[in-house]
């Protein structure tokens, strides 16, 4: 049906990883389109997820809030799966905490 419509633009909502899987294994049968991953946009929108307060998301901390609302869906994609994704994401804000604070001085 996707193929069938020809669009310029796909835009898929499945969440981590399923649609990075979903990307990468059909990505060339709906060229020439431009096929994007937007996770819980959607939901954020039409206000079936809420955001996470503006200091959390500006500070990196967007995941943990999300995890704290749902954490029976997110426990184990977030804190067992995506371990890899923990170190980046704390050595990404220590980083930039550091360099907050050197700024401060």
């Amino acid at each position: 049906a996707v193929r069938a419509a020809r669009p310029d633009l796909l835009l898929l909502a499945l969440g981590s990883p399923k649609q990075e899987i979903a990307l990468g294994r059909y990505v060339n049968r709906y060229r020439p389109a431009v096929a994007i991953g937007v996770g819980a946009t959607f939901d954020f929108l039409v206000g079936k997820q809420k955001r996470a307060p503006r200091w959390m998301s500006s500070a990196g901390l967007e995941w943990t809030y999300r995890l704290s609302r749902d954490p029976r869906r997110l426990w184990q994609r977030y804190l067992v799966n995506d371990r890899k994704f923990a170190r980046i994401a704390w050595r990404a804000w220590r980083s930039r905490s550091a360099s907050q604070n050197s700024l401060t001085r």
